[in-house]
């Protein structure tokens, strides 16, 4: 779901931009991306070096109690903590 929203997003703006990131995304396996601790990071990376109007927030989440709100679990973000992490007016990907 949140994909979809985010394609419609970058759609929105550029069509080119989305076939661009689709191609690369596609062309990468996510075990071939995601299987190192700094391979998200180049991952990103390479989104702003060939995306450069895309904006990409990387958030690494260590405790992920901290995600759940904190009427749910005494490490969680209030609403207004999460929202500063991650907004409240864009798509959110967890990958």
């Amino acid at each position: 779901m949140a994909l979809t929203n985010f394609r419609s997003a970058v759609r929105a703006r550029n069509p080119a931009h989305l076939a661009q990131l689709e191609a690369w995304l596609r062309s990468y396996r996510p075990e071939n991306i995601f299987d190192e601790q700094d391979a998200a990071l180049a991952a990103v990376a390479l989104l702003r070096e060939h995306l450069p109007l895309l904006k990409v927030r990387f958030v690494n989440a260590v405790d992920l109690m901290r995600l759940q709100p904190a009427s749910e679990h005494p490490h969680g973000l209030s609403d207004r903590e999460f929202d500063s992490i991650f907004t409240s007016d864009r798509p959110v990907i967890f990958a």
